[in-house]
């Protein structure tokens, strides 16, 4: 019996060891399979997450940026190749959108203009050869050359022609047509042969015939010829130092800046900045003023 209980005791313990032995070894698969598991689940969302990123990336790369597109870019709105207008020395040159008026005389410097049919010649000198102003989306230039020839015309990336603050881009180059004068009536001083203009707190008032741009008005001075009267061997008054000119309707007013306050002697020439509707003026005949009166007011 003893020996009986002996073999049953030991058959005992070694079935509890290879038991315990298998229960060891299933729960280390357990967990080695767990942790391969968690690994694989782990790097699939990895490489899911890192495929997404790239995708992301090239799709933004490819998607156009709204902060780099201007939708509302300002460009000049005439088809490549058409013939600009060039009507009583004035062309108009159409934009997409209403031009800021700040600064609009210095839109001339936006522009580049030269004269057709001719060789070797530079371009129009801003201020000098053209002047600008602006009406609603449009650039109204004037030219104050006497050529009346075709132009060649281009708005480059610009400095002062803008819109909403946004600078107008770079253009084709289009070609005016020869200059067409199409109201035959030029303006003209409106005062009788022999009338003398009376001269008060040293200001004369020389009246036309139509009511006068506004454009440039003080450039008015130099189409005019003033001398004084009773010196002999005088000069002609000099424009912008000796006097200054300012419209007002159809009337150029004269501010005298002279100390001189005798008679003067007055003729508007053939004009290149004096212009109603765009149109120069004519030459006048040769007017007197009386002697200054000071008037208090």
């Amino acid at each position: 019996m003893d020996n009986k209980n002996a073999v049953t005791t030991l058959l005992a313990s070694m079935l509890l060891i290879s038991s315990s032995g298998v229960i060891e070894a299933a729960a280390n698969t357990n967990s080695v399979l767990d942790d391969s598991l968690h690994s694989c689940t782990t790097l699939r969302i990895s490489e899911n997450i890192a495929r997404t990123y790239s995708v992301s990336k090239i799709a933004s790369k490819n998607k156009p940026n709204a902060e780099n597109v201007n939708v509302d870019a300002l460009e000049v709105n005439l088809q490549i190749g058409t013939k600009i207008p060039q009507i009583n020395k004035q062309i108009e040159i159409p934009f997409t959108q209403a031009l800021d008026t700040v600064n609009q005389e210095q839109y001339a410097y936006d522009l580049v203009i030269r004269q057709l049919g001719k060789t070797n010649t530079p371009t129009l000198i801003p201020m000098i050869d053209y002047t600008t102003v602006v009406e609603g989306k449009r650039i109204i230039v004037s030219f104050l050359v006497d050529y009346t020839d075709e132009y060649a015309v281009q708005v480059r990336d610009s400095l002062f022609i803008r819109a909403n603050g946004n600078a107008a881009s770079q253009s084709e180059t289009y070609i005016t047509t020869r200059n067409t004068h199409v109201n035959t009536e030029l303006p003209k001083v409106s005062l009788e042969v022999g009338t003398k203009i009376p001269q008060i707190n040293k200001q004369i008032e020389i009246p036309f015939t139509q009511d006068l741009d506004t454009t440039n008005q003080e450039l008015y001075a130099n189409d005019l010829i003033i001398r004084k009267l009773s010196q002999l061997n005088v000069p002609i008054l000099i424009p912008m130092i000796d006097y200054t000119t300012v419209v007002e309707g159809n009337s150029i007013i004269v501010t005298f800046l002279a100390d001189y306050t005798d008679e003067y002697a007055v003729q508007v020439k053939d004009s290149s900045f004096i212009r109603a509707n765009g149109i120069p003026a004519s030459q006048s005949e040769v007017f007197t003023t009386t002697r200054n009166v000071q008037v208090i007011e």
